[in-house]
């Protein structure tokens, strides 16, 4: 079992930075970024609870703490068809996307395959004079059916099955950046090796004791609603506990997301390290340089409230354990008497 110093080497924190998280303050630290488009930072934070309280209620809610302006979450059965996906149903109020998905043509403004792109356009082709709510009603059908198709996609072949962005110049493979943010993540592959080689040969089998689900997310980014399909594993070891989110497929404002979340034995409590490599065609072009600043200081700025969000659930979970083993030994207290 690695040390603390060997676990703190391989999050790369460096000593001036350990006072800091001893008391428990969040920390950061900028990771090296595997290509142009990619943002990466990884954080950390330590906890004064056993390890198996932080583990469990990571377990139990991390969807919940570690996804912020989530309008709508679900998860993926097994079994699932395209009614899984069928809250992504378009509205009145959501009119001009709906529209804008129906006039879709390469490039950033949406992800979406060359053959997506035409699925839908051959809605407005045969439904031009169509009413507008038989025309929402038809656009939310095939949009549940891209949804659909595109997990069923990553479920059966792995990130090699997922079908390219669609851009006005070089289309964008999906499976190819987040090949590479796994391959970048020694973390990872520093302290669950057994993972780390079950990610790269996914959709193989699983080691023993792996625990794997698929969900969606409807979160409000940019002002726009978005579609999110992603694999969560989680796996705990005599080391500690790591969870791995993949974020395969987002209807825009970024490619993919590889998340990670450690936790593992420090002190006299627990560290979280939380890693994420963020793939987005935004810090491209003109102005890269400042682009990609700013996208490292707004993704530095998330986790951290990740974290601290995580800090404070944690606290008010353990509070209501407390009190509830308190109301317990009065309870029995009083019987005994």
């Amino acid at each position: 079992m690695p040390t603390s110093d060997e676990v703190l080497k391989l999050i790369g924190l460096h000593s001036d930075q350990l006072s800091k998280l001893n008391s428990g303050e969040p920390i950061s630290q900028e990771i090296s970024e595997g290509n142009e488009k990619e943002l990466a930072t990884i954080t950390a934070i330590y906890l004064e609870y056993p390890l198996q309280s932080v583990t469990e209620f990571i377990k139990n809610n991390y969807i919940s703490v570690m996804h912020g302006d989530v309008l709508a979450h679900g998860r993926i059965p097994e079994n699932a068809s395209t009614d899984t996906f069928k809250a992504f149903y378009f509205h009145e109020a959501q009119t001009s996307e709906a529209l804008a998905l129906l006039n879709a043509e390469p490039g950033d403004h949406l992800n979406l395959s060359a053959s997506e792109i035409e699925e839908l356009s051959e809605i407005r082709k045969k439904q031009h004079d169509a009413k507008q709510q038989d025309l929402l009603f038809s656009i939310s059908k095939v949009y549940q059916k891209i949804l659909y198709n595109r997990w069923r996609q990553y479920k059966d072949h792995g990130i090699e099955g997922i079908s390219e962005y669609s851009r006005e110049d070089e289309n964008v493979k999906p499976g190819l950046e987040l090949k590479g943010a796994l391959k970048s993540c020694k973390v990872l592959s520093g302290l669950f090796a057994d993972l780390f080689n079950d990610l790269n040969n996914y959709p193989n089998h699983f080691s023993l004791g792996v625990e794997e689900s698929y969900y969606w997310l409807n979160r409000a980014l940019e002002d726009r609603q978005t579609a999110i399909l992603g694999h969560h594993v989680f796996q705990e070891t005599s080391l500690g506990v790591i969870v791995v989110d993949r974020q395969f497929y987002v209807s825009h404002s970024y490619n993919t997301t590889h998340d990670i979340l450690g936790v593992v034995p420090y002190l006299n409590g627990t560290l979280i390290f939380h890693a994420v490599r963020t793939s987005t065609d935004q810090v491209l072009g003109a102005g890269s340089i400042i682009r990609h600043s700013l996208g490292r200081k707004f993704l530095k700025a998330e986790l951290l409230h990740r974290l601290l969000k995580l800090k404070q659930s944690v606290e008010r979970d353990q509070r209501t354990e407390d009190n509830r083993f308190q109301t317990n030994l009065w309870f029995f207290a009083d019987y005994s008497a």
